[in-house]
């Protein structure tokens, strides 16, 4: 049993200069009690921890202060406005951990299995939260609070395999795979976190979605589009936002109104699905032969959703947010709107649509489920070991040869799901793929 004792952090709030992070594990080789010849070990394991992530600035709990502009040639410092406001109960965010898991080793540890269950619960989540009217708390816009927490579980499997242990041959296989649940356990005025577009937290639901905007096909007749008004009686075709000088016309997507209220505007997101992964793990062979060895590594990602933004950006390279943005598809495999009852790809004014939706196009067609396979590493390598090298004064001397990145296998039509950000889910096409790597060397050891 493992205990950390209380400590001291000067760093805290004025009413809050005390945190503790204490640990606690315990193990019961339950193979030691029991007579089963196939098993060699058994072990039982069971732990809680508490940690607490630091502030990004030190003494934040206190005020930040920032240089100012020089006044009679004499340097200044003043109050940060955006989060320069001290709070006296201000303090680290707060992790608290229970991982219960299972080692077991059967026929003479040739088999191996580890499986692990976590619980993990982050309190007292650093947010920057909105003050009430703009610059009324002294010039401050906004201060720092503890005032959230998200949970997250998830299980983890390992299992190796000797097939062939002997002393001039082996080979091991071993394979790996993990799941993560999350959740926004709370905010800090018992309300949904809407900031983002729509793009926000909700209570109770999984974090890392992917939100965008759902359409029907396109339009098709403009008669098919609903008149909406203002508050003061103004009619505007349906129209981003009620924008009367960007209303939708044939040829542009059919969005459709999630929330009821009539338009179309930031509060009609969806969550088209998580960005995280059903299941990530990995494959890894070890051989050996004499004097030869080889290690080959495969990893893998399956059921992750990705915003696949590529596409849009790269047939709208006139616009000057994208502008030069290379040409990354086969055009031969792209179609834009032109009549009633086509099913293209894109709107009849791909530019016009980028203005309109505001954000790249961020609709549900373009999103993908997406599983990947990659040949991550292979080495090869060979340990010379001869009484010439020994005489040189040489205790070991191995030549080998490494590949990275070698092959991918994917139903993604993007570069490479793995650049894509985990949190987010979006592919903007920006971010090269992983270079494909050759390595050759020599280890010599004296």
């Amino acid at each position: 049993i493992i205990f950390h004792p209380y400590r001291i952090l000067t760093v805290f709030g004025e009413n809050n200069k005390w945190g503790s992070f204490p640990s606690i594990g315990t193990g019961y080789n339950f193979s030691d009690d029991l007579n089963w010849k196939s098993l060699n070990f058994g072990k039982l394991r069971a732990s809680w921890g508490r940690s607490g992530m630091q502030f990004y600035k030190p003494f934040l709990a206190l005020g930040i202060l920032e240089v100012g502009m020089p006044y009679q040639g004499n340097a200044t410092i003043l109050p940060d406005w955006y989060e320069g406001l001290f709070n006296q109960s201000l303090s680290w965010e707060q992790t608290d951990q229970y991982d219960i898991g299972l080692d077991l080793d059967f026929l003479d540890s040739r088999l191996g299995i580890v499986t692990d269950y976590y619980y993990r619960y982050t309190d007292k989540l650093l947010n920057r939260v909105v003050l009430p009217g703009s610059g009324t708390y002294g010039g401050y816009t906004t201060q720092w609070r503890n005032g959230a927490a998200i949970s997250n579980e998830g299980v983890e499997l390992y299992v190796k395999y000797e097939i062939i242990r002997r002393p001039e041959l082996y080979w091991k296989v071993s394979v790996n795979g993990a799941k993560n649940w999350n959740r926004f356990a709370k905010s800090y005025n018992g309300r949904d976190d809407g900031s983002g577009y729509g793009q926000g937290r909700i209570i109770g639901k999984p974090l890392n979605g992917i939100w965008v905007y759902k359409t029907d096909g396109f339009v098709n007749n403009q008669h098919d589009l609903p008149i909406i008004y203002n508050a003061i009686g103004q009619s505007n075709y349906y129209a981003p936002n009620f924008n009367p000088g960007s209303f939708y016309r044939p040829g542009d997507y059919n969005y459709i109104d999630i929330n009821g209220t009539g338009d179309f505007g930031n509060s009609d997101y969806w969550n088209a699905g998580s960005a995280l992964p059903e299941v990530s793990g990995g494959l890894v062979n070890e051989f050996r032969y004499k004097n030869f060895d080889c290690n080959i590594l495969m990893s893998f990602q399956l059921g992750r959703y990705i915003l696949n933004k590529l596409p849009g950006t790269s047939v709208a390279t006139d616009l000057t947010i994208y502008f030069m943005h290379p040409l990354l598809l086969d055009m031969r495999d792209v179609s834009f709107w032109e009549k009633k009852g086509d099913q293209s790809t894109f709107p009849t004014n791909q530019l016009e649509a980028f203005a309109k939706s505001m954000f790249s196009q961020p609709v549900d067609r373009f999103v993908q489920k997406v599983n990947w396979l990659k040949l991550k590493t292979v080495t090869a390598g060979y340990n010379w070991n001869s009484p010439v090298i020994k005489r040189a004064g040489i205790s070991q001397l191995r030549f080998f040869i490494s590949g990275e990145n070698l092959l991918t296998f994917t139903n993604y039509t993007g570069l490479d799901p793995e650049t894509v950000d985990i949190s987010t889910g979006s592919d903007s096409g920006m971010n090269y793929p992983l270079a494909r790597k050759l390595t050759l060397g020599i280890t010599a050891k004296f």
